[in-house]
């Protein structure tokens, strides 16, 4: 089951991944299409806000 959560305006779902043992999700309403990993919640949402900071300096600073 897809779960959401939220970092400042950005939304993105995930979900648990059995066979990787692994949370996978993707980030909502923004292109290129970025997914998010994570072997526990802290860890997904590091790399959430991690993929945030990657995606505004790379497409909203040109």
């Amino acid at each position: 089951m897809k779960k959401y959560i939220k970092y400042n305006d950005y939304l993105a779902w995930y979900e648990w991944i059995e066979e990787d043992e692994e949370y996978h999700g993707r980030i909502l309403g923004v292109e290129p299409i970025i997914g998010i990993y994570g072997e526990n919640i802290e860890a997904l949402k590091q790399d959430f806000k991690n993929a945030i900071k990657d995606y505004e300096e790379d497409f909203l600073d040109q």
